[in-house]
């Protein structure tokens, strides 16, 4: 066991965001990372992840060879002239009354094509990604089986980790990459604090797979081998190849005002899907009814917070700012921080320099970050019809530009403005 004086980092959490750090810090430091996980080896729920052109680079950031090995199992649209696209657009229901009708809200409409800057972007399967990313770690790295219950904070003498299983471990600083419901969160904020615990966000979605060889029937190859997403009235759907092309992905999403569950996650029944979607079109219906066995998932994310960091314990990625994933763009922050973060402690000459270090990410991550929680919630309720209503037009001019600032962002400009007095700067 290391003594409180080594320099040394502890993660908890052994998830994209937990070991995208670990690399990073490998990469780019020589500060020894231990990885504490809770399950019995490293592995993701949730069949797939969308990387935006941000995201994509920074990967590329943390690791050519991370990024080379994730590009060859990446899924993009199939069509080569719809590699720059992020999704076609399409009115999935017709209009709620005649008015909206005659103006064109109709099922199948086309909205928008959203062209994506170079490097484009990435769906990936979140096991694949972990896969590789452990295949570039220290066999060492992680401790299996780890359950954090608490973390004391003891100023220069580290941090002491304690786990469920009764063991201890001291490290320099520790970093809380535990998802959004953080047991580092609720250290950082206080466990009575509101904004430490998930807020449910009146939104759910329905998750399933598609063999492509039916979607292609009864869709035609160009909405069913590329990306789509279909706006209704309290609801939409996205689908987008899988499985190198083999599958397509769906996920339908419904507003309610409660979950009256308590799991973020129950089995669905076809039955349930066919009366969410019982109302919208053809394109919509045909694909529900495609759709193998699925889960319904409640939509939650987190309250902003004051900062990521206390004392000698940081915040990364779903554990600082869980958020919606009608942008696209959760993991990818995640990702983000991970650089981020990793840069930022290339700075660190010694372990009293680590407070300083994580209150120059907080500073960096904090607008940024709170920005896509809030931005990607109103993106639920205006693909919905529920921000600018049915407004065909107001929802075009809303697409065009939507997502610019957080595909087109240099990391690299906001570390340099932060590390400035960490363990001397630059």
């Amino acid at each position: 066991m290391t003594t409180p004086n080594d320099l040394n980092i502890a993660i908890v959490g052994g998830g994209i965001g937990g070991l995208c750090l670990a690399l990073c810090l490998e990469n780019y430091t020589t500060i020894p990372v231990t990885v504490y996980e809770n399950a019995p080896q490293f592995g993701e729920i949730g069949a797939g992840v969308a990387f935006g052109p941000n995201a994509v680079r920074a990967i590329k950031q943390i690791s050519e060879p991370l990024a080379a090995a994730v590009e060859v199992r990446a899924n993009k649209n199939i069509f080569p002239e719809k590699r720059g696209v992020w999704f076609d657009f399409r009115v999935g229901m017709d209009g709620a009354t005649e008015s909206a009708r005659t103006r064109g809200v109709l099922a199948g409409e086309f909205l928008s094509s959203v062209e994506q800057p170079e490097p484009g972007s990435w769906m990936v399967n979140r096991s694949h990604l972990v896969d590789e990313l452990v295949k570039l770690l220290p066999s060492d790295v992680a401790r299996f089986g780890k359950n954090l219950i608490d973390i004391e904070d003891l100023g220069s003498e580290g941090v002491v980790l304690k786990f469920q299983d009764g063991t201890t471990a001291r490290h320099s600083a520790v970093v809380g990459c535990d998802g959004i419901k953080s047991r580092t969160r609720r250290v950082v904020l206080g466990g009575d604090n509101p904004a430490a615990n998930p807020v449910y966000t009146g939104k759910y979605c329905y998750r399933g797979m598609v063999p492509m060889d039916k979607a292609v029937e009864l869709l035609g190859e160009e909405k069913a081998m590329n990306c789509q997403g279909y706006f209704g009235y309290h609801g939409h759907m996205l689908t987008f190849p899988v499985a190198g092309g083999r599958m397509m992905n769906v996920v339908a999403f419904q507003s309610s005002e409660d979950w009256p569950h308590d799991t973020m996650v129950i089995p669905a029944t076809k039955d349930q899907m066919l009366r969410s979607f019982s109302d919208w079109g053809p394109d919509v219906l045909s694909i529900v009814r495609l759709m193998g066995q699925s889960d319904i998932w409640a939509l939650f994310d987190l309250p902003p917070s004051e900062a990521y960091h206390k004392g000698r314990v940081c915040l990364l990625g779903d554990a600082a700012h869980a958020s919606t994933p009608f942008q696209g763009a959760g993991a990818g922050m995640a990702v983000e921080d991970a650089y981020v973060l990793g840069r930022i402690l290339e700075h660190v000459k010694q372990a009293a320099d680590l407070p300083s270090a994580f209150e120059a990410f907080s500073k960096a991550r904090l607008e940024r970050t709170q920005k896509l929680v809030a931005t990607s919630r109103e993106a639920g309720h205006v693909w919905h019809f529920e921000t600018e209503g049915d407004d065909i037009e107001k929802i075009k001019e809303n697409l065009k530009t939507r997502m610019d600032w957080i595909w087109n962002k240099n990391l690299d400009e906001d570390i340099e403005a932060v590390v400035a007095g960490v363990g001397g700067g630059k």
